[in-house]
């Protein structure tokens, strides 16, 4: 008797393995390693699943990346939107080198003129006391340096540096955006800034889970691909 699988069990199987973040792995020191968390997946699904090499794992995943990947604000990106408040806006992201790179290739991120990469491998809070000092006025000028990222602890340690910045004419504000938040999604974000004072604003934002909305493609592109490629 042949045994039909029920392709949406499956792809729900799937979501939940990669929700549950098991398969990341991480160095000694916290670093995070796209390749071998591929292989991590590739044995967890294969053990609980189907047998499935890390090969079709990575393929599905990069290439699930895509422009329809980045977060909106109303119809446009956020990216976009934020490229035209200061042209030289700085991506500010952390994560295995390799990965980081793939996802803002394929979303369309590198190809945004004047948009400044600084992809950082671990601990991008160490770069950040040198990136936003980069950004001081050059002719005395006040500054205000836009810090936005999905995580607290990064935001926190901007604040922090607060008092250093200052003695460079430079004023930090935050914004922690949540992409399924509607009061910190990207449209909240562009009326936080529209409502700032200073006329010479710049800003340092990070990607996953606001630039990209790395979660969705993750939990919803994926599972379906993957289910697909499992049930031949």
């Amino acid at each position: 008797m042949i045994e039909i699988i029920d392709p949406s069990f499956l792809t729900e199987q799937i979501r939940q393995i990669i929700k549950s973040k098991n398969w990341y792995s991480l160095t000694e020191s916290g670093r995070f390693l796209w390749q071998r968390s591929v292989e991590l997946m590739a044995e967890m699904i294969s053990s609980e699943i189907s047998p499935v090499s890390p090969e079709i794992i990575k393929e599905i995943i990069e290439s699930s990346f895509g422009p329809e990947s980045l977060s909106k604000a109303g119809d446009e990106c956020f990216v976009d939107c934020l490229l035209r408040i200061d042209p030289a806006t700085i991506l500010w992201s952390e994560g295995d080198l390799e990965w980081q790179k793939t996802k803002a290739t394929k979303a369309g991120l590198l190809d945004r003129l004047g948009l400044i990469p600084q992809l950082i491998a671990k601990e991008k809070t160490a770069a950040l006391k040198d990136i936003v000092l980069s950004l001081a006025g050059q002719m005395g000028e006040q500054v205000c340096v836009v810090v936005i990222d999905d995580k607290e602890k990064n935001l926190t340690h901007a604040m922090s540096l607060q008092d250093q910045f200052a003695e460079h004419g430079i004023l930090i504000k935050t914004f922690q955006l949540k992409l399924s938040d509607v009061g910190a999604n990207p449209a909240a974000c562009l009326a936080f800034i529209k409502a700032i004072q200073e006329k010479n604003i710049r800003i340092v934002v990070d990607m996953d889970g606001v630039l990209v909305d790395t979660d969705s493609v993750l939990s919803q592109a994926v599972p379906p691909k993957l289910a697909k490629v499992l049930t031949f």
